[in-house]
């Protein structure tokens, strides 16, 4: 994958979480119920295209050699894992806000955590037990986001059965 295609597949990411909050957020601020409900089923058809999107990015790029399975698996998984937390902590966002109002953007961070997580045992694994795998600066750094993942995913589990969280001091 060159340059210019992950810049593109970087943007897509970013817009595809960015555009449907901001979306919900303004259908939270405008004062009349039809454009509130047109801002607000406009920002979940605006998640689905972008994931059909960059699904179908990701999915051609793997066609045509650009990207291996294993890369286009971290970039349906990881990026999103790791964003959506990020742009709730950016706009001061509760967590009933987002269960209630962004429900389909939690339905898609719940289904991609565990495939980070999943995403980098297998990576673990194939490093550790094939010695042709290469782990390329490229593969740590997915990794190690990948593993953030698994510890925001831990730190929730945690959070949730004893109401202590890890991760905050």
């Amino acid at each position: 994958m060159d340059k210019e295609q992950k810049r593109l597949v970087t943007w897509l990411l970013a817009w595809s979480v960015a555009c449907p909050v901001i979306a919900m957020m303004m259908a939270m601020d405008v004062g009349g119920a039809l454009m509130s409900a047109i801002l607000y089923i406009g920002g979940h058809l605006l998640l689905l295209l972008s994931f059909a999107v960059l699904s179908f990015s990701v999915w051609r790029a793997v066609v045509t050699g650009m990207l291996s399975r294993m890369e286009a698996w971290w970039w349906l998984s990881t990026p999103y894992s790791i964003a959506f937390p990020l742009v709730l902590m950016a706009f001061g966002l509760n967590g009933m806000f987002a269960v209630h109002v962004l429900w389909l953007f939690l339905l898609g961070w719940f289904v991609t955590c565990p495939s980070s997580a999943a995403w980098a045992l297998v990576t673990i694994f194939r490093v550790s037990v094939f010695p042709q795998e290469k782990f390329t600066a490229t593969k740590k750094v997915m990794l190690g986001l990948a593993t953030l993942v698994s510890l925001m995913v831990i730190d929730y589990l945690v959070w949730s059965a004893t109401g202590v969280s890890l991760l905050k001091g």
